[in-house]
């Protein structure tokens, strides 16, 4: 095991805690004392990003690259857009765009440079570009009952996460986006026409993006017989009829893009069957 040494006690900031990697820093850290070793989190949103100029400019510009190739080539594949060419007088509000840059680390150690296309959310016009933008995201208390009762029932527990979640949504809206920096397009010089991108996926940074996200996943979940919770609507239950009665066999928790799986051992062959639906609905890594 390769650790970081600190020679501070153990403490996760509390914006981790309330992150969707909760778990898996716990399980890190606990795993690591277990074995004697001391754990330090870097706080990534402390760490400075580099700006698109800087970065393509400085001793890792080819990293930089290679990550920034590899989200266009992502969006590209997923068809986010359409190039169109518009007259300018028939097109309300054009957002922009912008690279972010992050290094990614795990256990101290540099993981890998991330490069993300966002929607500048704060261009964009209320009931213009957006409507409804809420999301509800699981409350802590709610993962804290989640852990327990896995705990307690002696559960299998493992998480998935959401590739590109935000951007296998569609847009509720007609959004048009300038060309992003680094892969400009020859624009009209009569003043009266442009070429844009017509966004048909929820970009990250759109300001409904988390909305349109969680309304697909809910609607997939109710197709495939899941139930929401009462108390809170980022848990579900996926239950079957057995001789003793309906039992849950399958139990989630929803953080954003990242899920919280928890079930029985006895229902191994019905998770995997729900996994392979998941992975045809949408892409989907195991962790």
């Amino acid at each position: 095991v390769t650790a970081h040494y600190a020679s501070k006690p153990l403490r996760l900031n509390p914006q981790r805690q309330r992150d969707s990697n909760l778990l898996h820093y716990y399980c890190v850290a606990m795993a690591l004392e277990a074995n004697g070793l001391k754990y330090t989190e870097i706080d990534e949103d402390n760490v400075v990003s580099p700006q698109l100029f800087e970065a393509l400019t400085g001793p890792e510009a080819k990293q930089w690259k290679q990550a920034i190739a590899i989200e266009y080539a992502d969006l590209v594949r997923l068809q986010c857009w359409d190039v169109v060419r518009v007259k300018l007088a028939d097109i309300g509000n054009i957002v922009t765009t912008k690279w972010v840059l992050k290094k990614k680390y795990l256990l101290g150690a540099l993981q890998k440079y991330k490069a993300r296309l966002v929607i500048k959310g704060f261009t964009q016009v209320k009931d213009v570009d957006y409507f409804e933008t809420y999301a509800p995201v699981a409350s802590a208390i709610t993962i804290r009952v989640f852990l327990l009762l896995t705990a307690i029932h002696d559960l299998e527990l493992t998480k998935l996460d959401v590739r590109n979640a935000f951007i296998q949504a569609d847009i509720d809206v007609d959004l048009y986006v300038w060309p992003p920096e680094g892969y400009g397009i020859q624009q009209p010089k009569d003043g009266i026409h442009a070429i844009l991108y017509k966004i048909k996926k929820s970009w990250y940074g759109a300001k409904q993006a988390p909305y349109l996200w969680h309304q697909k996943l809910c609607q997939w979940l109710v197709k495939v017989d899941f139930r929401k919770g009462s108390a809170d609507h980022c848990l579900w239950k996926y239950k079957v009829k057995t001789p003793n009665g309906e039992q849950t066999a399958i139990m989630l928790c929803i953080v954003v893009d990242d899920i919280l799986c928890a079930y029985h051992s006895s229902f191994q062959l019905t998770f995997q069957n729900f996994l392979n639906a998941f992975k045809d609905f949408t892409e989907v890594k195991l962790e």
